[in-house]
């Protein structure tokens, strides 16, 4: 059978001649690490003023392949922006929500949904493995998701409903996300203050 995805390439970086404005284009699936090493070590290079922007428009795919650029993105110094240039799906929503900041064209579709996958063997490691897989997307789920959908809606997508937007419902959804945080950030240094 052949391998469609035999010939794996990474996404590069451009950096421009300052050195402090990094900038990849992410539009394919994703489907190995492989394909984020440049991103990741630039992510881990990075100093504090420089500016990491990732424009991005894709399906999503295998989430393997996306949690080193989380981590990268997670652990990073520099200020990481990601811009939806079209169409974002699935794992493509995990980075997009991560960012330090956001931004998107206008008429662009956001799609969020639970995993998707597959298992095969004898009976006790497929139930193992779809134990273990569930578990660990509901845990990512529920981290990435936090304060962009409510409970309730986080509850209904991992029961299996998709959730479309557009750009507007998007940026509408992230305002109250930051606006929560900034909340949750602000209570404790206020209640210090007033000791």
């Amino acid at each position: 059978m052949e391998n469609k995805h035999e010939e794996i390439k990474p996404f590069l970086v451009r950096g421009v001649p300052n050195g402090i404005r990094y900038t990849v284009n992410i539009d394919e699936e994703f489907i190995d690490t492989k394909q984020f090493d440049d991103i990741v070590a630039v992510l881990e290079e990075a100093e504090e003023n420089d500016v990491f922007t990732m424009n991005i428009s894709t399906v999503g795919g295998a989430l393997h392949a996306i949690l080193p650029l989380l981590g990268a993105m997670n652990n990073a110094a520099c200020h990481v922006h990601v811009h939806a240039m079209s169409d974002v799906a699935s794992a493509g929503t995990l980075p997009l929500l991560r960012a330090d900041s956001i931004s998107i064209n206008e008429f662009t579709t956001i799609m969020c949904h639970q995993v998707q996958f597959g298992s095969g063997g004898p009976g006790n490691n497929v139930a193992n493995h779809v134990n273990h897989t569930m578990a660990l997307s509901n845990r990512l789920t529920r981290d990435i998701y936090k304060d962009f959908f409510t409970y309730e809606e986080i509850d209904r997508m991992l029961s299996g409903t998709d959730f479309y937007m557009d750009d507007i419902e998007f940026m509408a959804r992230c305002k109250k996300r930051n606006e929560i945080r900034e909340a949750l950030d602000a209570t404790p240094l206020e209640e210090e203050e007033s000791e």
